[in-house]
């Protein structure tokens, strides 16, 4: 339970820093994703996230929420196989889950999720071109500890847009997962130079102390 709470926080720290650094969607709650993607005459009650209580930090409650999540976008796949809105629905839920079963320790069930999400993100970039779809993509495959793919979908991004700062700032993390902290560093040191993004100058600053500190401690 301690386990799944600490990553709940870290999840809604590195998503507030992404929605205001990236400004997209790529991390976006559950719930959220999926009233994006429902169908407008769908009523919007039957997925929203009920009202905050003490049971919603109960680690079974958020369990059942998801798989409860899973198995609509299931049978809606099952229906509407080629809608792109669905597959990416489901792709954020599948990745979601996929993330709680890797907080939870159950590898197996956490690997078998993050790979539905990156099939049917995959369907989608393959009929429609989003940066912010490759990112999430990207996403799902560091949690996978694919590195090399999540490289490929954030560099997809940075050959468009080589500014893009989520992107980098999604890069600086990805070379801090595969411990390659020469890269990481020199990515930081970059955005710490970003002009007119007081907040991205600060945060790189953050990252380069804590990269320093990581190497002199090893």
């Amino acid at each position: 339970m301690v386990m799944f709470k600490l990553f709940r926080g870290r999840r809604k720290l590195a998503r507030l820093v992404l929605y205001f650094l990236v400004g997209i969607l790529a991390f976006g709650l559950v719930a959220t994703s999926v009233a994006w993607y429902l169908e407008p005459d769908s009523p919007s009650d039957t997925v929203s996230q009920p009202s905050a209580s003490p049971q919603e930090e109960d680690f079974s409650g958020e369990l059942e929420h998801l798989l409860g999540l899973v198995q609509r976008y299931e049978k809606m796949l099952a229906e509407r196989p080629d809608d792109l809105a669905v597959l990416t629905g489901y792709a954020r839920v599948a990745k979601d889950l996929g993330s709680y079963y890797l907080a939870s320790g159950e590898r197996d069930k956490a690997k078998a999720y993050l790979e539905k999400a990156a099939e049917n993100y995959q369907k989608v970039l393959v009929r429609q071109e989003s940066d912010s779809l490759h990112l999430e993509l990207a996403d799902v495959y560091q949690l996978l500890e694919e590195y090399a793919k999540a490289e490929r979908e954030i560099d997809a991004v940075l050959a468009k847009q080589p500014e893009h700062v989520g992107a980098r700032i999604q890069k600086g993390f990805l070379k801090e997962a595969e411990e390659d902290w020469e890269a990481a560093l020199k990515i930081w040191s970059e955005l710490a130079k970003v002009e007119g993004e007081a907040e991205v100058r600060s945060f790189a600053e953050s990252r380069k102390q804590y990269i320093k500190e990581k190497i002199g401690s090893s």
